[in-house]
């Protein structure tokens, strides 16, 4: 994510000034833009509830954001239809595509606002392992996102007990954030035992 905003910030204005067509420039733009939804999703997130309890939302038409929450899904159908012949089968794995690329909301907010910033940070990942990750050296450490992750699970678990008294219509939506989050989180969690385990495995 902070490597394509980087790109992003290099390349928009040389791109615009090119003499690719219309399309094509724009195309491009929302290519590179890719990782731009996640600093929204946190933005939406954290305004939801104050929005709530304001009873703000009461005056706007949420209908049009609904029907534009239904393009993700549909683009995500079309897609295994045309590559797949199981692809009804492939389906059932969206719930998990929708909480996982939920869940890294943070992280990612965190490399859009580290590349459109400019900040030279590590670039961390952990190589692929085909078993025993967890007693390599090479394996990451703790990441202190996991407790802003935890942070924002909660919030939108209030928030989605907000909805269920205030706005029904947007509890699903906030749940969604709560458990994507949860996932990750505990995700996270397992990853720190196992290295915890192997740690201990090493020093016996």
């Amino acid at each position: 994510a902070k490597g394509t905003t980087q790109t992003l910030g290099y390349t928009i204005l040389p791109l615009w000034r090119s003499n690719f067509s219309l399309s094509q420039r724009f195309m491009a733009t929302l290519h590179l833009c890719q990782y731009m939804p996640h600093p929204l999703m946190i933005m939406l997130l954290l305004l939801t509830p104050p929005l709530l309890l304001t009873h703000s939302l009461q005056h706007l038409s949420l209908s049009v954001l609904g029907v534009v929450g239904l393009v993700t899904p549909l683009i995500y159908v079309v897609s295994q239809h045309a590559l797949y012949t199981n692809w009804a089968r492939r389906l059932m794995a969206f719930p998990v595509l929708m909480a996982l690329g939920t869940g890294i909301a943070w992280s990612n907010t965190q490399a859009v606002i580290g590349g459109l910033l400019g900040r030279n940070t590590e670039f961390r990942r952990t190589p692929k392992f085909a078993k025993e990750w967890e007693g390599s050296g090479y394996a990451l450490k703790r990441d202190p996102a996991m407790w802003m992750e935890i942070l924002l699970a909660a919030y939108s678990l209030w928030g989605t007990y907000l909805a269920l008294k205030l706005s029904p219509a947007l509890a699903p939506w906030l749940a969604v954030y709560s458990f994507a989050f949860m996932v990750i989180v505990l995700w996270g969690i397992r990853d720190r035992l196992a290295l915890r385990r192997a740690k201990v495995a090493v020093a016996q």
